[in-house]
């Protein structure tokens, strides 16, 4: 019963806050009211793309790289097994001895 009442209440507020907002804003698009509010502002998206956007991004960038320059110190990478149905050459690579890839590393591969 309380419970009913009250969000009869709370819907009956949010119900008279929507038609008024809606009268409202009614109110001043029939009446060719001020358009002020809903002109281009290119100054307030600059000063966001330079002031929120820029600096966001350079943390987040500053943020990736000391952690995996932390996670690069302590990684060890496990030793190459050579799996046979891993590597199947139905013929050899145009280049080099032609087992290696063109964009082979002999540090990391």
């Amino acid at each position: 019963m309380i419970l009913s009442k009250v969000l009869t209440r709370g819907q009956t507020v949010a119900n008279h806050l929507m038609v008024r907002s809606a009268m409202r804003w009614m109110s001043k698009t029939a009446s060719g009211g001020s358009h002020g509010a809903h002109e281009p502002n290119p100054e307030l998206w600059w000063k966001i793309f330079f002031f929120v956007c820029i600096p966001a991004i350079g943390l987040s960038g500053l943020n990736t790289y000391l952690l995996e320059k932390e996670h690069h110190e302590h990684y060890v990478r496990p030793e190459f097994k050579p799996y046979e149905y891993m590597r199947i050459r139905t013929r050899p690579f145009p280049w080099g001895d032609g087992q290696h890839t063109l964009f082979h590393n002999p540090k990391y591969n």
